[in-house]
């Protein structure tokens, strides 16, 4: 297993998730990981408008993990 903190960055977080699929990973993202950061955030989102875009500032937690391996039929 592996863990990621990476913010959206418009697309490529998506695309890296997208990536490490086609590599056989299971990617799953979670927002509210600790209630501390999270608590932060939502702060953030209200009173630091000028200064916090969650699209570059807020890191998603990505996890990673070793996907099912194909069953393979031999005959």
């Amino acid at each position: 297993m592996a863990l990621v903190f990476a913010p959206l960055r418009g697309e490529t977080l998506r695309l890296f998730c997208q990536l490490a699929q086609q590599a056989g990973l299971c990617a799953s993202q979670h927002q509210q990981y600790d209630a501390q950061v999270w608590d932060v955030h939502l702060k953030m989102l209200t009173e630091g408008k000028d200064a916090y875009d969650e699209n570059i500032h807020y890191p998603l937690l990505i996890t990673l993990t070793k996907g099912p391996q194909p069953v393979s039929h031999t005959l």
